[in-house]
């Protein structure tokens, strides 16, 4: 029996809202530093997004620019060729 992603995530969903709504009270707090280290981790990720997104696009650019200038160079050396026989 397989599972679907999205099945999965329903449920999951499913349990979350029901575990939020049956809760009873835990008299506990979160402590101050726990949001400006959410902050940090979602800069963190941001960050890590950002520099992995530039390294694929450069790796991209090089891909393209390879390819164009091999077609160029094979352009140019058929018409080398074709212009030696006259």
């Amino acid at each position: 029996m397989q599972v679907s992603a999205m099945s999965l995530l329903k449920t999951t969903l499913l349990l979350i809202v029901l575990f939020d709504v049956t809760a009873i009270k835990a008299h506990a707090y979160i402590d101050p530093g726990a949001g400006s280290y959410a902050f940090q981790v979602a800069l963190a990720g941001v960050a890590g997004l950002l520099v992995s997104s530039k390294l694929i696009i450069q790796k991209i650019r090089f891909l393209f620019s390879r390819m164009m200038s091999h077609s160029k160079e094979i352009s140019s050396d058929s018409k080398d060729s074709s212009s030696i026989g006259k």
